[in-house]
């Protein structure tokens, strides 16, 4: 986030700067560590990370960079940020990039997917713009979790386990709770946490 949205946040919902329940780095790592399991297809092993606050805001873990390793040697650093001075990043600030054997992809959460091939990258995929600051409620941002909600609510309606249930939401939290207990020992952590169930 640039870091005057991230103060203005903080100001209008104070319950983010709560370490209790998380705060901001975990309610925003949590959906890409959620992304990275989704991708990969794979349980995060081991992971270390830093973590400290470079601005003004009064809150720990503003600023988190980890590196998380996958089962299978799969590699991920994940970035995240409350504290992007002016003029902050010419983006949506949601941004993956992923590098495999053959080819690689470029993915701007609210502006483009790009594949890279052989010689040349191409545009696969541009979704209709707006300004996700401004509009956060928009129905372009909303639109991927509708999808999610309907089959959540349909598998009430016909009594039956939802398609993706919690144990996918808690392995993906438990990564975000290993970087903050690696950027506290100072120490990598190995997956699943004493007590945790990853789903295998």
């Amino acid at each position: 986030f640039p870091l005057p949205l991230a103060k203005k946040l903080f100001e209008e919902r104070p319950w983010m700067a709560d370490p209790r329940g998380g705060g901001l780095f975990m309610g925003m790592a949590s959906h890409n560590t959620d992304f990275l399991r989704w991708l990969t297809g794979r349980n995060a092993v081991k992971v270390f990370a830093q973590a400290t606050t470079f601005s003004d805001i009064p809150a720990a873990a503003q600023s988190v960079m980890a590196q998380i390793e996958f089962e299978g040697g799969i590699m991920a650093q994940m970035w995240i940020t409350s504290e992007l001075p002016p003029p902050s990043l010419p983006s949506s600030e949601v941004r993956f990039q992923v590098f495999g054997r053959d080819a690689m992809f470029d993915l701007e959460n609210f502006e483009f997917l790009d594949l890279g091939k052989g010689d040349k990258w191409e545009r696969i995929y541009e979704p209709e713009r707006f300004d996700y600051l401004k509009e956060p409620k928009s129905p372009i941002r909303l639109y991927p979790h509708i999808g999610v909600i309907q089959e959540f609510i349909d598998s009430i309606r016909e009594q039956r386990a939802p398609k993706i249930g919690g144990v996918e939401g808690r392995a993906a939290i438990e990564i975000c709770e290993a970087c903050l207990i690696s950027a506290r020992t100072g120490q990598a952590v190995s997956l699943p946490l004493q007590g945790g169930t990853s789903p295998s």
